[in-house]
Protein backbone atom coordinates (compact mmCIF):
# COMPACT_ATOMS: atom_id res chain seq x y z
CA UNK A 1 0.00 0.00 0.00
CA UNK A 2 1.23 3.63 -0.96
CA UNK A 3 -0.11 6.90 -0.37
CA UNK A 4 0.80 9.97 -2.66
CA UNK A 5 0.34 13.68 -2.26
CA UNK A 6 1.36 16.10 -5.17
CA UNK A 7 2.67 19.56 -2.82
CA UNK A 8 0.95 20.43 0.45
CA UNK A 9 0.88 18.57 3.54
CA UNK A 10 -1.08 15.41 5.06
CA UNK A 11 -1.18 12.92 7.70
CA UNK A 12 -2.91 10.00 7.18
CA UNK A 13 -4.70 7.49 9.28
CA UNK A 14 -6.34 4.13 9.25
CA UNK A 15 -6.43 2.08 6.03
CA UNK A 16 -8.57 -1.41 5.14
CA UNK A 17 -11.90 -2.27 3.98
CA UNK A 18 -15.59 -0.88 4.85
CA UNK A 19 -17.85 -3.80 4.84
CA UNK A 20 -21.94 -3.06 5.34
CA UNK A 21 -20.47 0.00 7.64
CA UNK A 22 -17.59 -1.59 9.54
CA UNK A 23 -14.36 -1.13 9.11
CA UNK A 24 -11.55 -3.73 9.23
CA UNK A 25 -8.14 -2.12 9.11
CA UNK A 26 -5.04 -3.08 7.73
CA UNK A 27 -3.32 -0.16 9.62
CA UNK A 28 -4.06 1.80 12.10
CA UNK A 29 -2.97 5.49 13.91
CA UNK A 30 -1.83 8.48 12.39
CA UNK A 31 1.65 8.92 10.83
CA UNK A 32 3.43 12.20 10.89
CA UNK A 33 4.19 13.84 8.25
CA UNK A 34 7.72 12.46 6.83
CA UNK A 35 7.49 9.28 9.38
CA UNK A 36 9.17 6.78 8.81
CA UNK A 37 7.88 4.21 12.04
CA UNK A 38 4.09 4.81 13.21
CA UNK A 39 2.10 2.33 15.36
CA UNK A 40 1.86 -0.47 12.78
CA UNK A 41 5.00 0.83 11.00
CA UNK A 42 7.82 1.21 9.62
CA UNK A 43 6.98 3.25 6.66
CA UNK A 44 8.93 4.26 4.03
CA UNK A 45 9.21 8.40 3.39
CA UNK A 46 10.21 9.80 0.19
CA UNK A 47 9.57 13.51 -1.20
CA UNK A 48 10.94 13.85 -4.75
CA UNK A 49 10.81 17.19 -7.16
CA UNK A 50 8.20 16.85 -9.81
CA UNK A 51 7.39 19.60 -12.63
CA UNK A 52 5.23 22.13 -11.18
CA UNK A 53 5.97 21.07 -7.08
CA UNK A 54 6.86 17.68 -5.16
CA UNK A 55 5.26 14.79 -4.58
CA UNK A 56 5.05 13.09 -1.10
CA UNK A 57 5.14 9.05 -0.71
CA UNK A 58 4.81 6.42 2.42
CA UNK A 59 4.98 3.23 1.81
CA UNK A 60 3.88 0.29 3.91
CA UNK A 61 7.12 -1.76 2.86
CA UNK A 62 7.08 -3.65 5.68
CA UNK A 63 3.54 -5.20 5.57
CA UNK A 64 3.18 -8.48 5.07
CA UNK A 65 0.68 -10.98 3.88
CA UNK A 66 -2.30 -10.53 1.96
CA UNK A 67 -5.32 -7.84 2.88
CA UNK A 68 -8.36 -9.26 1.87
CA UNK A 69 -11.05 -7.56 0.05
CA UNK A 70 -14.30 -9.26 0.04
CA UNK A 71 -17.30 -8.40 -2.63
CA UNK A 72 -19.10 -5.78 -1.98
CA UNK A 73 -16.44 -4.33 0.21
CA UNK A 74 -14.89 -0.23 -0.20
CA UNK A 75 -11.15 0.47 0.17
CA UNK A 76 -10.71 3.50 2.87
CA UNK A 77 -8.10 5.71 3.99
CA UNK A 78 -8.83 8.52 6.75
CA UNK A 79 -6.61 12.08 5.57
CA UNK A 80 -6.55 15.38 7.18
CA UNK A 81 -5.10 17.61 4.77
CA UNK A 82 -3.31 20.68 6.47
CA UNK A 83 -5.35 23.97 5.88
CA UNK A 84 -2.51 25.86 5.47
CA UNK A 85 -0.83 23.98 2.96
CA UNK A 86 -3.33 21.53 1.30
CA UNK A 87 -1.89 18.93 -1.36
CA UNK A 88 -3.63 19.62 -4.75
CA UNK A 89 -3.70 15.56 -5.00
CA UNK A 90 -4.02 12.20 -2.65
CA UNK A 91 -3.61 9.56 -4.74
CA UNK A 92 -3.68 5.46 -3.42
CA UNK A 93 -1.82 2.95 -5.12
CA UNK A 94 -1.96 -0.96 -4.16
CA UNK A 95 0.14 -3.80 -5.39
CA UNK A 96 -1.93 -6.62 -6.26
CA UNK A 97 -0.90 -9.90 -8.66
CA UNK A 98 2.60 -8.80 -8.54
CA UNK A 99 1.86 -5.08 -10.29
CA UNK A 100 1.83 -1.61 -8.66
CA UNK A 101 -0.55 -0.92 -11.63
CA UNK A 102 -3.98 -0.50 -9.24
CA UNK A 103 -4.01 3.05 -8.24
CA UNK A 104 -7.08 6.19 -7.88
CA UNK A 105 -6.90 9.38 -7.02
CA UNK A 106 -8.69 12.25 -5.16
CA UNK A 107 -8.22 16.08 -6.75
CA UNK A 108 -8.70 17.59 -10.08
CA UNK A 109 -5.76 16.24 -11.81
CA UNK A 110 -3.24 13.52 -12.03
CA UNK A 111 -0.17 14.74 -11.03
CA UNK A 112 1.47 12.08 -8.97
CA UNK A 113 2.07 9.11 -11.95
CA UNK A 114 2.47 9.08 -15.76
CA UNK A 115 -0.11 6.97 -15.68
CA UNK A 116 -3.89 7.74 -15.92
CA UNK A 117 -5.37 6.32 -12.65
CA UNK A 118 -9.01 6.86 -12.33
CA UNK A 119 -10.72 9.80 -10.36
CA UNK A 120 -12.30 8.32 -7.06
CA UNK A 121 -13.74 12.21 -5.90
CA UNK A 122 -13.13 15.65 -5.19
CA UNK A 123 -10.09 16.36 -2.49
CA UNK A 124 -11.78 16.50 0.93
CA UNK A 125 -12.48 19.69 3.54
CA UNK A 126 -8.90 20.70 5.01
CA UNK A 127 -8.50 20.65 8.48
CA UNK A 128 -10.37 17.90 10.08
CA UNK A 129 -9.97 13.80 9.50
CA UNK A 130 -11.75 12.84 6.87
CA UNK A 131 -12.42 8.93 5.15
CA UNK A 132 -11.90 8.71 1.79
CA UNK A 133 -13.49 5.89 -0.37
CA UNK A 134 -13.09 3.70 -3.09
CA UNK A 135 -14.63 0.93 -4.95
CA UNK A 136 -12.12 -1.76 -4.76
CA UNK A 137 -13.11 -2.79 -8.91
CA UNK A 138 -11.95 0.98 -9.71
CA UNK A 139 -8.42 -0.05 -8.47
CA UNK A 140 -9.37 -2.97 -10.43
CA UNK A 141 -8.72 -5.35 -7.12
CA UNK A 142 -10.78 -7.68 -5.24
CA UNK A 143 -13.79 -9.56 -5.96
CA UNK A 144 -16.57 -8.24 -7.91
CA UNK A 145 -20.13 -7.61 -6.53
CA UNK A 146 -22.99 -9.61 -8.58
CA UNK A 147 -25.17 -7.81 -10.38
Amino acid sequence: MTLCCFNGKLKWGKVGTLHDGVEAPWFDGATALESTNAGEGPYKFRKENAPGGSISQWDAYAAHGDFPIRAGDKLFVYVLLFPEDPPFEVLLQLRASGSYDHRAFWGTANKVTHMEPPLAGPLPATGKWVRLEVDPSVLNVGLKTKQ
